[in-house]
């Protein structure tokens, strides 16, 4: 039981932070705002392609007379590739509008175009 309590306070107290600045791009992991631990670490020059994924899943389990908006999944993201590796920012993160946004603004910074699935 004390562990599924430790879980579960770790997941509101922690977080894991996605930073790009002039020198590099790398995942961090913050606990009360403690840097714990950095994780996947590029050079920022390595960073040669910004994807923006818009999905819509539809389900086959609802009627034919349910509603699209009930039976359909929605996968968002942009995805940053730097060398051999990938950071995602999703949509259970942010809205599809700042997802947009922020697309639009790491494209302009990075001088990188958007690749749309």
């Amino acid at each position: 039981m004390f562990f599924i309590f430790a879980n579960y306070i770790g997941k509101i107290l922690a977080n894991t932070r996605l930073e790009i600045n002039q020198q590099k791009i790398y995942l961090s992991n913050e606990i009360l705002g403690v840097k714990i631990y950095e994780e996947n670490s590029n050079q920022r020059q390595d960073i040669n392609k910004l994807e923006r994924i818009k999905r819509q899943i539809r389900l086959n389990s609802l009627p034919d007379y349910a509603p699209d908006y009930l039976g359909s999944i929605y996968e968002s993201e942009i995805i940053i590739f730097a060398g051999e590796s990938k950071y995602r920012i999703s949509i259970s993160l942010v809205s599809e509008d700042e997802l947009d946004w922020l697309a639009t603004e790491l494209s302009d910074w990075l001088g990188l175009p958007i690749d749309k699935d």
